[in-house]
C-alpha cells in the first residue's frame, strides 16, 4: 500500500523541478504532518529535507535551516549514504548562505568524504559536492587550497559536457593563477572560461565570466 503522504511528496517533487517552489512547500508542511502522525521516520526524513530545499530556494534560510538540521538528525539513525551526504551537503549550503563558515566547512568535509566512500556515488553527487567545497575555501581566502577542487570538478563537468560548470571552475582558475603571478595559466584558464561560457549558451554564466574577468585584468 502506498504510503499516506506520497502522492504529496512526488506532487512536491515535480513543482520542484518546475521551480514553484511555493506549491512545493505547501505539500510538504501537509507531508511533514502526515509523517508525523504515522510515525514513519524515514519517510518523515525524506519529507522534512525536501522542505528545507523548497525553503532555501524561497530565501527562508532559518526555516531552511530547522527542516535540514531535523532531517539529518533522523537520516544519521538509519539513512542510505547517498540521501545523508546529499542532506548534509545541502546543509552546509545553509551556514554557508547565512554567513556561518565555520558551521559549513565540517558539513563539506563530511559530505565529500561520503561520496567519496561510496561505491554507489555518481561522478556529478561527487563534482557537485567538491564544487561546492571549492566555493567555500575560495570563499575564504584558501585560494590555492581550493584550486585542486576546482580543478577535478571541472573536469567532471567537461566529460558531462555540463559547459557551465567548466566556465565557472576555469574563471576561478585564472583568478587564482593570476594570484600566484602565473599570467600564462591564467589566460589560458580565461581563455578555456569564455569558450565554455559561449558553448553553455547560458547569459548568466557569460556575464559571470566576464565580470570576474574584469576584476582580475
Amino acid at each position: 500500500m502506498p504510503h499516506p503522504a506520497a502522492e504529496l511528496l512526488n506532487r512536491a517533487q515535480q513543482a520542484h523541478r518546475e521551480e514553484r517552489f511555493a506549491d512545493a512547500k505547501k505539500d510538504l508542511l501537509v507531508a511533514v504532518e502526515i509523517c508525523r502522525e504515522s510515525g514513519d521516520g524515514k519517510a518523515l526524513a525524506i519529507a522534512l529535507r525536501q522542505l528545507g530545499e523548497a525553503e532555501r530556494r524561497l530565501g527562508n534560510s532559518t526555516e531552511a535551516l530547522k527542516s535540514y538540521e531535523d532531517a539529518l538528525a533522523l537520516m544519521r539513525e538509519d539513512a542510505e549514504p547517498q540521501l545523508l551526504a546529499h542532506t548534509i551537503r545541502h546543509l552546509g549550503d545553509v551556514y554557508q548562505d547565512q554567513g556561518n563558515p565555520d558551521l559549513a566547512r565540517p558539513c563539506y568535509e563530511e559530505a565529500l568524504a561520503i561520496y567519496r566512500g561510496d561505491e554507489k556515488s555518481r561522478p556529478m553527487n561527487v563534482a557537485n559536492a567538491v564544487r561546492a567545497f571549492a566555493v567555500h575555501l575560495y570563499d575564504a581566502g584558501e585560494l590555492e587550497t581550493s584550486a585542486p577542487l576546482w580543478e577535478e570538478a571541472r573536469e567532471t563537468y567537461r566529460s558531462f559536457g555540463i559547459n557551465a560548470g567548466v566556465a565557472e571552475c576555469s574563471i576561478r582558475l585564472a583568478r587564482i593563477a593570476r594570484h600566484r603571478g602565473d599570467d600564462a595559466l591564467a589566460v589560458q584558464r580565461l581563455a578555456e572560461a569564455k569558450a565554455a561560457a559561449e558553448e553553455s549558451g547560458d547569459e548568466d554564466t557569460v556575464a559571470y565570466v566576464l565580470s570576474v574577468a574584469k576584476e582580475v585584468w
